[in-house]
């Protein structure tokens, strides 16, 4: 069963008490029995509505013009029951946006297990040497930024990453028997400088993470809810890196109603969003996207020789692209004994893996930044999406997936 939530579309004049009431009434018919109707649970939990109330005071602070979005007015329910009769389902959906939960469009292939035991750049990495990461690493290798990775769950105790410690879930929770994607995901970034298997762009930037899994045992809480919690917990002109999309269509996230808000919200607060353009093989049109546009970076994929990846969505909006194909970095491998076992996998790809890679090259041109000329030096969500775009080469076929960016040309834009 999928967990939905559902959101009132009534007019502005209608006071929360009418919309919630209303709401309650028709989730009432929606769900007949009573005795399988899941407990409602608001959409935006208490410290998630204290959190969305930080980040809009962030964002006028820094510009006193920006007008926050109105906050989300709903329940979640943390399962769709079965018994919901189908037509009123579907006539509450025309009426309000009733969403059944996204999930992660993630799929957890075989590991693809190599052995490595010597330290240095592994063959498989030639995405480094595409991204010029060693430039990276003489300017600090993302010390003294903050990163926020977004993914369904992770392996924090990896040999190749640094202590569990320093790698705070700071919402979700673990799911032992899915943790290959954001183990993968992080590893691109984190892996740390020494014999255990390869190199990250970033490893010494200060990790947070943040799942979508929850435990059933966890107090219930809704998917925008750990977005808000996890963008409030990014300082100013740090970054927040969600490599992957949502629900089977593969769209970004940014394209789902009520997340585009959210995610709005977190960039105007002066959080660097970078996100997966999804693996439909899809024209991401206009009409795709909210108005205003969010301002996140999106993210294709690619390969080596610059073409567009066949999977990757493609469009106008897509900003950037990275190697989307055997992208060498760290998983988990669980044993018929039930241990987990920390490995390399070369298997990792699509513009998951892309984003990862981004999300590494953002940080690595903050950690410059602020190594060279401090804090007040690091740019802009806006800006950073522009020295991207100003600093890389072009996608061969012409597909609409942006630039491929090279550090070396982007520090020389920026005297760094």
């Amino acid at each position: 069963m999928k967990a939905v939530s559902i959101f009132s579309k009534t007019s502005e004049s209608a006071s929360e008490a009418d919309v919630l009431a209303r709401i309650r009434a028709e989730y009432r018919k929606v769900v007949p029995n009573e005795t399988s109707r899941p407990a409602l649970v608001p959409v935006l939990s208490s410290e998630a509505s204290i959190a969305w109330d930080a980040l809009a005071r962030r964002a006028i602070a820094l510009d006193p013009s920006f007008s926050p979005p109105k906050k989300p007015i709903g329940y979640f329910a943390p399962t769709r029951p079965e018994s919901a009769d189908i037509d009123l389902f579907h006539r509450l959906t025309e009426q309000h946006t009733l969403d059944v939960a996204l999930q992660p469009s993630v799929a957890i292939p075989a590991p693809n297990i190599i052995t490595v035991s010597d330290s240095g750049t592994a063959p498989q990495q030639a995405y480094l040497t595409q991204v010029s990461a060693t430039l990276g690493w003489d300017r600090g290798g993302g010390a003294g930024i903050q990163v926020t990775v977004f993914d369904y769950s992770f392996y924090q105790d990896h040999t190749d990453f640094p202590p569990s410690t320093r790698l705070p879930l700071i919402t979700g929770d673990t799911d032992l028997h899915h943790m290959q994607h954001g183990t993968r995901s992080l590893g691109v970034m984190a892996m740390q400088h020494n014999t255990q298997s390869g190199q990250g762009i970033v490893p010494n930037a200060e990790f947070r993470l943040a799942t979508l899994y929850q435990s059933p045992s966890s107090a219930p809480i809704s998917l925008r809810s750990r977005f808000v919690l996890a963008g409030n917990a990014t300082p100013v002109a740090n970054v927040l890196v969600v490599p992957l999309a949502l629900d089977g269509s593969s769209l970004p996230l940014e394209t789902f109603e009520g997340y585009s808000d959210v995610l709005r919200l977190i960039v105007a607060a002066g959080v660097i969003v970078v996100l997966a353009a999804g693996n439909s093989n899809r024209k991401l049109t206009s009409a795709d996207f909210p108005v205003p546009e969010t301002g996140t970076i999106l993210v294709g994929a690619g390969k080596a020789n610059l073409d567009r990846h066949p999977l990757s969505n493609y469009g106008h909006r897509v900003n950037c692209f990275a190697e989307g194909e055997n992208v060498y970095t760290t998983t988990v491998f669980e044993n018929n004994a039930g241990q987990f076992i920390s490995e390399k996998a070369i298997s990792f790809g699509d513009t998951s893996a892309a984003t990862a890679i981004i999300g590494g090259v953002v940080c690595a041109i903050q950690g410059a930044l602020y190594q060279a000329r401090g804090n007040t030096a690091l740019l802009t969500p806006s800006a950073m999406r522009a020295s991207l775009q100003q600093g890389g080469i072009p996608c061969a076929s012409q597909a609409d997936i942006g630039v491929r960016p090279d550090l070396a040309q982007i520090f020389q834009n920026l005297n760094l």
